[in-house]
């Protein structure tokens, strides 16, 4: 856990999440590249950020990798 306050603007995906009794949470989520840390952060408390380990990290890439749309064109 990290201690601080986050941009979750720039975060790399917004994630939300349907709880069972029909609430929606909503997660910033930060992966970068394969191989490192990544972090989540709940925004009703953006003073807490959690820190994904880099295994699962990169393999939260590998699932999304296969859907990912590139905004520079390429």
């Amino acid at each position: 856990m990290l201690k601080g306050i986050a941009n979750h603007l720039d975060a790399d995906f917004d994630v939300e999440v349907t709880c069972a009794d029909g609430r929606v949470r909503r997660f910033p989520l930060w992966l970068g590249e394969k191989g490192r840390t990544g972090a989540l952060m709940d925004v009703k408390n953006t003073s807490v950020t959690y820190v994904i380990p880099a295994e699962l990290a990169s393999a939260w890439i590998g699932l999304l990798e296969p859907y990912a749309v590139r905004l520079d064109g390429e």
